[in-house]
């Protein structure tokens, strides 16, 4: 019986294939980050791009290719956060997704590992719909996580806060100045 662990494995060793036939990748180098890919838990495709074995952008394009999914880019991403409230910011930015659409189908989330089947799951259950995972690019998902987080409270609040109708507008009260005496006219 074949399990994730195994799965996952078989992919990355595709995926490093692909990345060799592209000529984005040195066979001997693809054999040292497996290797180290063994004793360590991030996947073999965090390992690439860390390593500086291959770029990010070339990774996100060949699993997209490998794994048929689409590969979105940051003018895919949402202005404002889907599902506030619902999921925490920081498991998001931790396991480096970014929700994209809510449709019929399912929730569409952009995905720096796809293969990360703890990430799905967890957000089938959260979400309570299907998942549709997309091949993002990490620096971007980064990105835009780093401009949600960098935002200033306000901002941020606009952002996470839904619209409850009209805005009040608070009339400011102005300060009364003391009253000036007029300057007294010089003697002539």
């Amino acid at each position: 019986m074949e399990t994730i662990a195994d799965d996952v494995s078989s992919c990355e060793k595709a995926l490093g294939a692909l990345l060799i036939e592209r000529g984005k990748l040195d066979p001997r180098a693809f054999d040292r980050a497996m290797r180290v890919r063994a004793g360590d838990e991030e996947g073999v495709t965090q390992l690439l791009s860390k390593l500086g074995l291959v770029s990010e952008r070339d990774i996100a394009e060949a699993l997209a290719e490998q794994l048929s999914l689409p590969l979105v880019t940051a003018r895919d991403y949402p202005t404002l956060p889907l599902l506030e409230g619902k999921v925490s910011v920081r498991f998001l930015h931790n396991a480096r997704v970014l929700p994209l659409a809510e449709t019929p189908e399912g929730l569409v989330l952009a995905m720096a590992n796809p293969l990360d089947r703890y990430t799905i799951d967890a957000m089938r259950m959260i979400a309570d719909q299907d998942i549709l995972p997309r091949v993002g690019v990490p620096a971007e998902i980064e990105a835009w996580w780093r401009a949600f987080q960098g935002a200033d409270d306000e901002t941020r609040n606009a952002m996470l806060l839904p619209e409850s109708g009209p805005k009040k507008r608070r009339r400011r009260r102005r300060k009364k100045r003391p009253a000036t005496a007029a300057p007294a006219p010089e003697p002539a």
